[in-house]
């Protein structure tokens, strides 16, 4: 089961593990009183709040932040790299994943 989060940048993990990356930027924005215009918004909102969107898959971990990742973020990969995982940092089929996501959601509604 891969473990999805949002990790603040002083290094807080946020979100349940086992609900999808949006609807816990839905829950945690909806916390501040912020409501984002559409999907990708809800990640625009996160990463400029400094937010980075992270999975675990095993002994693999990525993390993603496009305007980078703060000190706190960055000694969490180094906590990974130095118990034996597999670090990804902002690697194009992680970002695009969100992406990718969105449209088989709605694939599956348009089927259903």
């Amino acid at each position: 089961m891969i473990a999805k989060s949002f990790m603040s940048s002083n290094g807080d993990v946020i979100g349940n593990r086992t609900d999808d990356h949006a609807d816990q930027g839905r829950a945690y924005l909806a916390s501040i009183g912020v409501t984002p215009k559409d999907y990708s918004d809800i990640y625009t909102q996160m990463f400029s709040r400094g937010f980075a969107r992270v999975s675990v898959d095993g002994n693999d971990f990525h993390i993603e932040r496009p305007q980078g990742l703060s000190r706190a973020q960055k000694s969490a990969v180094e906590d990974r790299l130095i118990a034996g995982f597999s670090v990804f940092v902002n690697d194009r089929r992680y970002t695009e994943s969100k992406e990718n996501n969105h449209a088989k959601t709605l694939i599956d509604q348009l089927v259903k």
